[in-house]
């Protein structure tokens, strides 16, 4: 998923944007009766637990987000059939449990039998064959739900539009369904757990008509969102019918604040329980000051920050040796030191080391301005000359991510000759051009979406990929790819990922810079919450005094 510097990612380029809401809106989606606080109080009393949230959600769609932060705010509303644990492990959700057949291939879900939507009306096996029938179908122009149902049969099919029917599907009963594969993917249960696979109410979803607003924001989730005032904030309440039960705290409250300037001042002004994108410069300034040091969290996280060279948009990157110069001539270790102040891990790998199963990796990517010239110079450009003018991509509103876009552009300039422009762009802008690879170069980043190489190698540089934007093509690459995918022994799958990987590197298909933990502010007292390799984790069990 991207979160991007997707990104999230995404968490992992994220899609175009589906915000439905243009005036403030408040909707309450009861169920039968009114409902009363998680706690039992009155509403004065109920506690709010209040998170910063810094995008604008990019949709409020599950089948539409791709982006990091807008899946964690919606995942407290929506569900899967099955979520990633704190310890990185598939575990149950709205299925409580699973049979695989003996080929691979069919996956048979048994789902709880106690699961209700916010209105009121029990899960049916029918939900999850409409939620994502609904998710690849044209009409609801999702960049990302045919990527994360890959191999189900007839997925082309529905794709494409020629058939709503996903064939692959099967309704046995109310409570059980089937899911054959065209062959056997290890993965496939963690896809599941992605934000376009959760389920949503098929008559809230038609009663709201084309905007995907408040009115179709009825899902299985702990809480049920209340109020969206665009540019302002987001509001929840706990839903009591939970079928995991009550959360412990009554309301969430999501300030929208794009800054992290901002961010961090509403911190420190007791305004916030959690912030969740703190800076590195922030950090390591208030690291040596001594401030907040029983509120910094560092997490470890599944993610990596990678520059793009786009070989569609842009031909001459489509040049193995161009690629390579660049990648010899970029001085990762300072964007660390300097940009990332050292709260960073060099990468040597596009699969960050959190995922790689024990298999060694070698890098062959090393600083060398020397080779880069002469790599440069093999390509036909000697010391950059005639060599087209280029635009770096980046997201507005990121420090870091632009001081990184700088000394990349010192170094280009200086060890190839070779200038390039940086240009600052909204997010939802950039999201939208990298989907059509309208952007050159660009520096992007991708947290893990679930716990897998998989995740990183096949889903974003296969041949084909839906979410292919580098324009990266190898069939030796894809060969390994599909192997490690379809491989059942852990420890050969993640060789089979780490030689595909290494492969990568050499023709520099990305230029992986660094893995960086993911440091949060929380508020002493705010205990309960949970986090994984991959983000932050629905706010069922937080509790806060």
């Amino acid at each position: 998923m991207q979160l991007e510097s997707s990104g999230r990612l995404s968490k992992r380029i994220a899609g175009a944007i589906a915000l439905c809401l243009v005036l403030p809106i408040v909707v309450g989606c009861t169920t039968k009766g009114s409902q009363p606080p998680a706690n039992g109080t009155t509403d004065s009393a109920v506690q709010t637990l209040k998170i910063a949230l810094n995008v604008e959600p990019t949709a409020l769609d599950p089948a539409r987000v791709q982006d990091l932060y807008t899946s964690e705010l919606l995942m407290n509303c929506f569900e899967g059939l099955v979520r990633v644990d704190k310890n990185n492990a598939i575990e149950p959700a709205l299925a409580e449990r699973w049979e695989l057949s003996p080929d691979g291939k069919t996956y048979t879900f048994h789902l709880r039998k106690n699961a209700l939507f916010h209105n009121g009306r029990l899960l049916k096996a029918a939900d999850v064959k409409y939620s994502w029938e609904r998710a690849v179908a044209p009409q609801t122009a999702s960049p990302v739900a045919a990527n994360y149902l890959e191999g189900v049969v007839g997925l082309k099919e529905s794709v494409s539009g020629k058939s709503p029917d996903l064939t692959g599907i099967k309704v046995v009963d109310d409570l059980t369904l089937t899911v054959i594969l065209d062959r056997p993917r290890s993965y496939f249960l963690s896809m599941l757990a992605y934000t376009s696979n959760w389920i949503v109410c098929k008559e809230a979803v038609e009663g709201a008509g084309k905007n995907f607003g408040l009115k179709a924001m009825v899902g299985t989730g702990a809480f049920r969102m209340t109020e969206y005032l665009p540019g302002q904030r987001i509001t929840m309440e706990a839903y009591t019918a939970y079928w995991g039960g009550a959360p412990k705290v009554g309301r969430l409250e999501f300030p929208i604040l794009l800054s992290t300037e901002a961010q961090y001042n509403s911190f420190s002004a007791s305004e916030l329980d959690i912030v969740g994108g703190i800076a590195p410069s922030r950090y390591a300034q208030n690291k040596v000051q001594g401030k907040f040091t029983a509120e910094y969290q560092n997490l470890p996280s599944a993610n990596v920050v990678y520059f793009v060279m786009q070989q569609e948009r842009q031909p001459i990157f489509a040049k193995k040796e161009v690629r390579q110069a660049f990648a010899c001539a970029i001085d990762r270790t300072k964007l660390i030191k300097v940009a990332n102040r050292g709260v960073a891990q060099l990468a040597d790998g596009f699969v960050p080391p959190t995922l790689r199963g024990g298999a060694s990796y070698t890098s062959p990517l090393t600083y060398d301005p020397v080779k880069a010239k002469a790599l440069l110079a093999s390509a036909g450009y000697p010391d950059g000359k005639n060599f087209p003018a280029l635009t770096l991509s980046v997201v507005q509103h990121q420090p870091e991510t632009l001081e990184q876009a700088t000394l990349i552009q010192s170094d280009l300039r200086a060890n190839l000759g070779i200038d390039i422009k940086i240009l600052e762009r909204e997010a939802g802008e950039y999201f939208t051009a990298g989907n059509r690879r309208e952007m050159e170069c660009y520096l992007a980043s991708w947290y893990a979406d679930y716990p897998d190489p998989q995740n990183f190698l096949s889903t974003l540089l296969m041949t084909g990929a839906a979410l292919n934007r580098s324009g990266y093509s190898s069939p030796k690459f894809d060969l390994l790819c599909r192997q490690a995918d379809s491989e059942r022994d852990t420890e050969k799958r993640a060789k089979l990922y780490a030689a595909a990987d290494t492969l990568l590197m050499e023709d520099v298909g990305v230029l992986p810079l660094s893995y960086s933990p993911r440091l949060l502010l929380v508020k002493q007292g705010v205990t309960g919450w949970q986090s994984n390799a991959c983000t932050l984790l629905p706010h069922f069990a937080t509790t806060k005094r």
